[in-house]
């Protein structure tokens, strides 16, 4: 069964509640110790990774119009939900979450069956609630974040319109 992530432009967005809602259905568990799995933010590190190794390897594998490269990224991404499956009591659909956006592209490289749900909260709430609980930003440091995140998000959902595998809550 595909894995269901919740990604918000910054924390403090009601990824938790969100979470909560979606677990009470009984259909879905997430990994003990996992409580957000930041699998997308630096999955960049990944791609540069297998970019960087494929080049060294003969024509075919590293041709541009090779899945080589996609059929790599999937299998870490199977090594990444293998690591959560074994962190969690059954068999039930697995849900992740994420207070941060950063390379949510990348979820679909590493997760090609993966339901994304992005949970965008009212703005000033996020960045009063985000200014309460981490008091070492400044007020345009958090302003700008939750910006940056909102702006990741509309490109993701811009390349993927018609996708059944996005949906933006807010």
């Amino acid at each position: 069964m595909e894995p269901l992530f919740i990604v918000s432009p910054l924390n403090r967005s009601g990824t938790n509640f969100l979470a909560n809602l979606i677990l009470e259905t009984g259909e879905f568990q997430m990994p003990k110790g996992i409580n957000e799995d930041y699998f997308s933010v630096y999955s960049d590190n990944l791609t540069r990774y297998v970019d960087s190794t494929i080049k060294h390897w003969s024509k075919p594998f590293s041709d541009p119009k090779s899945k080589e490269k996609d059929e790599i990224l999937a299998e870490f991404g199977d090594v990444l939900l293998n690591r959560a499956k074994k962190k969690c009591v059954n068999e039930k659909r697995l849900l992740l979450k994420c207070p941060r956006p950063n390379n949510i592209e990348n979820v679909f490289k590493l997760f090609p069956t993966a339901k994304v749900l992005f949970c965008i909260r009212n703005g000033k709430s996020t960045v009063d609630s985000f200014e309460k609980s981490f008091n070492h930003y400044t007020f345009k440091d958090i302003v700008d974040l939750w910006a940056k995140g909102c702006r990741e998000i509309d490109k993701c959902v811009s390349r993927y319109p018609n996708a059944g595998n996005v949906l933006v809550i807010n």
